[in-house]
C-alpha cells in the first residue's frame, strides 16, 4: 500500500464517521422524537397535581413513555455509535436546566396562587424543550463532529 492509498483510506474513514454522526443527529432530532420528549416531560411533571392513585399511574405512564421513546430511538436509528463523554455531559446539562426551570416555574405558580401549579410548570418545561431543540441540535452536531475528528 502506498502512502497515497493509506491517506485516501483515512480520508474515507473520516468522511464516513462524519456521515454517521450527521445521520445519528438527524434521526435523534426528528419531529416525532422531539414531540414525544415534550409529551413525556409534560406527563411526568404534571402528574404531581393529580390525587394519589392517579399521580402514581401517570408517573408510571411517563416512565413507560420515556423508556419506549428511548428504545424506539435506539432500535430505529440508521447507525449505531457510542456516546462520547461530551455528549453525555450535554444531556446531563440539558436535564439539569429542565429541572431548574420546572422548580422556578413551580415556585412562580405557587407564589401567584395559580391552580394546578405542577401542570403550569410542566407546560413551561415541555414548551421549552420544543423550542430548545432548535439550539441543542447545532451544539450536539458540533460536539459529535469534533469527537469524530479526534478518533
Amino acid at each position: 500500500m502506498t502512502s497515497y492509498e493509506a491517506q485516501a483510506a483515512l480520508d474515507d474513514i473520516r468522511r464516513f464517521q462524519e456521515h454517521t454522526g450527521d445521520a445519528y443527529i438527524h434521526h435523534g432530532f426528528s419531529r416525532s422524537y422531539v414531540l414525544m420528549t415534550a409529551v413525556t416531560l409534560f406527563v411526568e411533571f404534571s402528574s404531581f397535581d393529580l390525587p394519589h392513585p392517579w399521580s402514581s399511574a401517570t408517573l408510571a405512564l411517563g416512565v413507560v413513555l420515556l423508556a419506549g421513546t428511548l428504545i424506539a430511538q435506539e432500535l430505529r436509528a440508521p447507525v449505531r455509535r457510542r456516546h462520547s463523554g461530551r455528549e453525555l455531559l450535554l444531556y446531563a446539562g440539558v436535564s439539569a436546566v429542565f429541572v431548574v426551570l420546572y422548580l422556578a416555574a413551580l415556585a412562580i405558580a405557587h407564589a401567584a396562587d395559580l391552580p394546578a401549579p405542577h401542570t403550569i410548570a410542566a407546560t413551561a418545561v415541555a414548551l421549552t424543550s420544543l423550542a430548545g431543540a432548535r439550539w441543542t441540535r447545532p451544539l450536539l452536531t458540533a460536539i459529535v463532529r469534533r469527537d469524530s475528528r479526534n478518533v
